[in-house]
């Protein structure tokens, strides 16, 4: 194949930093050079890129390249990297899997921290990173004993407004930012003003992933989360309350924690379509509890802080410069923790029936190096994640409509629309004006998918039986109960309840 001559001179150029060709499984072209020891990852049809061109070929040839010589020098390159190029599955701060991770430490000499089952070292990347606007750099590990880790713990957990039980959760938290594919968990931070719920939030990122702005906006819709989504490895949201979350945002958060996608058609083409896919870490903070959704509610860590003794408060700059000084510690800390998670993940078993069955293995993995006993993440794991969705049913008028009806009844059997009159019949009129009340069987059945996860964290089953002649039939059982004869008690229940049709509403 013959080439232009100008096309030649770029090529020249691009080979002397041993450029290398790729494309993601969404045929996203990608080229990496290694300037000065450095491997640098560019998206090929990004402006980054083509500055980084412009400047080293003005460097080299004392003049600026013309738009036609850019223009058909990248779509040469462009197609070399769809067709010849590897395929690769590059991210922002982390990449690699339960073998070997690397942490990109956006310094300036591009230097990662690679992680295994061995220990670990800080090198050259063998990864494909991308790097971000506002991205800061993590500090340089330094290998720790037990007893340094444990400080480092310690010392860090100091300057958090946490209980120890809460402090466990946090290490969770942040250790499962390092994971490199999730399903991640939605960490939320409530308490009233001067609890330093910011503040908790803020440091966890500042470990994870530092950055020149800690919380983002929330988005607006799924192309924003998105979008915020691929610069950060995790979102943090300050101040939400439930005048600015609303379900739609809970729907998003849910997906973004397991991965979400969103597909757009390509500009300037008839089929063609553009790709996101990506799953983040989120944390959030907010006087309100937000976490009504069961969705959202089973993936989330729910922490409730008490305001700061006057005595302990302190400035925003003071808490910055200590975290300053514990911060780089405790991200060495980490780093010898997951080298641990590393060599033990495969051989940890772990029996859950939770929804984060992957964050409990991940942080049980690593709790010999932590100091802790065998199971201690799992088991306040669990408790939190009782009180989430308990918190969750009791801002919920149907939920807490069912729990108080199954008080005392151990089953109860019968039709949608038997169960939506016994409902109403002991469920004030307040309660049953709101939006989340269903006004019909159809809808009745539809929201009883909404919240059966977190009443099955209580306890209470909803089991659909089969249809009659009208509709289909329900079952509620109550497992915090003895569970009667099927041939005697349970149709009691059903057959002895009188609807408002027949006894009245109440009032």
């Amino acid at each position: 194949m013959v080439l232009k001559m100008e096309i030649q001179s770029s090529l020249h150029l691009l080979e002397q930093m041993h450029y290398e060709l790729a494309h993601d499984e969404m045929r996203e072209p990608y080229i990496r050079v290694t300037v000065d020891g450095k491997k640098m990852l560019f998206k090929l049809r990004g402006e980054e890129f083509k500055r980084f061109f412009n400047y080293h070929y003005i460097r080299n040839n004392s003049n600026s390249p013309d738009a036609k010589l850019i223009k058909d020098t990248l779509a040469y390159l462009d197609g070399r990297a769809i067709f010849e190029g590897e395929m690769i599955d590059p991210d922002v701060r982390i990449v690699g899997d339960t073998d070997l991770l690397e942490i990109d430490l956006c310094d300036p000499s591009y230097r990662v921290v690679q992680v295994s089952t061995e220990g670990f070292q800080v090198c050259q990347s063998e990864g494909y990173f991308l790097r971000r606007h506002g991205q800061l750099p993590l500090p340089q590990p330094e290998l720790m004993t037990p007893g340094e880790i444990f400080a480092a713990m310690n010392d860090f957990k100091a300057i958090l407004n946490v209980s120890d039980e809460q402090f466990i959760l946090v290490m969770g938290v942040i250790l499962m930012g390092f994971h490199p594919e999730g399903p991640y968990p939605v960490m939320f931070v409530q308490g009233e003003h001067g609890s330093a719920k910011g503040s908790l939030c803020e440091a966890i990122k500042s470990v994870v992933d530092p950055n020149t702005t800690p919380h983002t906006a929330l988005p607006a819709n799924a192309p924003d989360l998105l979008i915020q989504a691929r610069s950060n490895r995790v979102l943090s949201f300050d101040n939400l309350s439930e005048y600015t979350f609303n379900k739609k945002h809970s729907d998003l958060f849910a997906q973004m924690a397991t991965g979400v996608g969103l597909r757009r058609r390509q500009l300037y083409t008839d089929d063609g379509e553009s790709v996101i896919n990506v799953s983040r870490m989120i944390l959030m903070n907010g006087i309100d509890d937000v976490v009504t959704q069961s969705d959202l509610g089973s993936r989330t860590i729910g922490l409730r802080l008490e305001p700061v003794n006057e005595s302990n408060r302190i400035s925003k700059r003071e808490f910055k410069r200590r975290l300053s000084e514990v911060g780089p510690r405790m991200f060495s800390a980490v780093v010898n923790i997951l080298s641990d998670i590393l060599r033990n993940y495969d051989s940890t078993d772990i029996r859950s029936g939770a929804r984060m069955f992957d964050m409990i293995q991940w942080v049980t993995a690593g709790e010999s190096a932590m100091g802790w006993e065998s199971g201690t993440f799992q088991r306040v794991y669990e408790r939190n994640q009782l009180e989430v969705m308990e918190a969750g049913m009791g801002s919920d008028p149907l939920a807490a409509a069912i729990i108080r009806y199954m008080e005392g009844k151990p089953r109860w059997e019968g039709s949608i629309s038997r169960l939506l009159a016994c409902l109403i019949a002991g469920t004030d009129r307040g309660m049953r004006s709101g939006p989340h009340w269903p006004r019909n069987a159809i809808s009745l059945g539809r929201a009883l998918n909404r919240i059966e996860t977190n009443l099955r964290a209580l306890g209470i089953s909803v089991i659909r039986g089969g249809r009659s002649a009208t509709e289909r039939t329900v079952t509620i059982i109550n497992a915090n109960m003895p569970q009667p004869d099927m041939q005697s008690e349970s149709v009691v229940y059903a057959a002895n309840e009188r609807g408002p049709e027949q006894g009245g509403e109440a009032a």
